[in-house]
């Protein structure tokens, strides 16, 4: 944040080696977020954390991104993969990592210690990685679809109301990754009439959010809640 605000006043250059680096560390964490969430999923549910990390290396590969994120075309198995923007995305990879511990069990109880280290991640991957990107990763896709043709249905019946219930659906959106469903039609709008009714609601709803977080801020006396709260309302 202090990058970007320094960048706005024009204390540096956007294009310097400083804004940059620094931004790429506060940007990134949010781009690669399917990895920490993989990582302390896995602690949280006790189940193989390298395993785990595999999960997120599939979904953000750069040669899987480029074909999904572009609307091309991968095929699995004879089915089509549904396109899908894996980064900064949440419920994919939790949900993948919640079918893991279930698939992990089961290895640890049925394959002998012999061929347990090398077969038990072959196994877990050849099952969990289709249902991630033939079913968890479009599940976003499909809800931030629908999300969208409702807001649209509303706004030519009320956009007053249309505005209350982009807003109010915006951030739970951001969690599931649905919210990246919308930057199409916004530019498709833009291209086709110049202007664009949804993106405006978007900050609206971040700003909203982010005075609710210091309004905790300030209610709360004691530093560890304060941090703790805080942390749970984001989350």
């Amino acid at each position: 944040s202090a990058i970007v605000l320094m960048a706005t006043f024009g204390l540096i250059s956007t294009e310097s080696g400083i804004y940059q680096i620094f931004y790429a560390v506060s940007d990134g964490f949010f781009y690669f977020l399917p990895f920490f969430l993989a990582i302390t999923a896995s602690k949280q549910w006790n189940t193989d954390p390298y395993i785990s990390i595999l999960i997120p290396v599939a979904m953000l590969y750069p040669d899987i991104t480029r074909i999904l994120e572009n609307n091309g075309v991968l095929s699995f198995a004879g089915l089509t993969v549904p396109p899908t923007v894996y980064h900064s995305s949440v419920i994919p990879v939790l949900l993948a990592i919640g079918l893991l511990v279930f698939i992990d069990k089961l290895c640890e109880k049925i394959l002998p210690n012999a061929i347990k280290g090398f077969m038990k991640p072959i196994i877990c991957c050849l099952i969990v990685l289709p249902f991630t990107f033939l079913l968890f990763g479009p599940i976003g896709s499909w809800i931030g679809d629908g999300l969208t043709k409702i807001f649209f249905m509303i706004y030519e019946w009320n956009p007053v109301i249309a505005g209350g219930f982009m807003g109010f659906v915006m951030q739970p959106m951001v969690v599931i990754g649905a919210h990246w469903s919308v930057v199409p039609v916004s530019i498709s709008n833009i291209a086709a009439n110049g202007y664009d009714v949804i993106m405006p609601l978007v900050g609206g709803a971040v700003y909203g959010q982010a005075g609710a977080a210091i309004a905790v801020g300030f209610m709360i006396k004691k530093d560890k809640e304060k941090f703790e709260q805080f942390v749970n309302f984001l989350t």
